[in-house]
């Protein structure tokens, strides 16, 4: 059994302060990221297309991964704190809200390049366990 630690966080100032959780995922993006650029160019895709469908992946992936949190597992906070718990993302992810937001933004990025996006999100996907595994090593 793999024993839980927990590690605490260092403060900067007021409410902001360093996850050991954010530096996980973040270097789980970063090692995901760097995976498939170099498999982008053993498939022979174009780079700059597929960076740019990532940042977005990551960024709507992210909103939503927080808005799924808050929905589906408080939604409490949404009655006492307002519409603004929404972009408080530091109280929360959800991986499922994640998958979500990151599927409708190739869905909509590739909208009638099947084939294209066929290529990439395989490239995509294969970088997913690079990234899982930093970000549940977090939680």
């Amino acid at each position: 059994m793999i024993p839980y630690i927990d590690l605490p966080h260092i403060p900067l100032w007021g409410p902001f302060a360093i996850q050991p959780f954010g530096i996980l995922v973040v270097t789980g993006m970063i090692l995901g990221m760097r995976y498939v650029e170099m498999q982008a160019k053993v498939y022979g895709l174009n780079w700059v297309k597929v960076q740019a469908s990532i940042w977005g992946c990551l960024l709507i992936g992210l909103f939503l991964s927080h808005v799924f949190d808050v929905l589906f597992y408080f939604p409490e906070r949404l009655r006492t704190d307002g519409i603004l718990t929404l972009f408080r993302f530091w109280e929360g992810l959800s991986s499922y809200g994640g998958f979500i937001g990151a599927v409708l933004v190739l869905l909509i990025w590739y909208w009638g390049r099947w084939t294209e996006l066929l290529h990439v999100s395989e490239v995509i996907v294969q970088s997913l366990p690079i990234g899982w595994v930093f970000g549940r090593a977090g939680c």
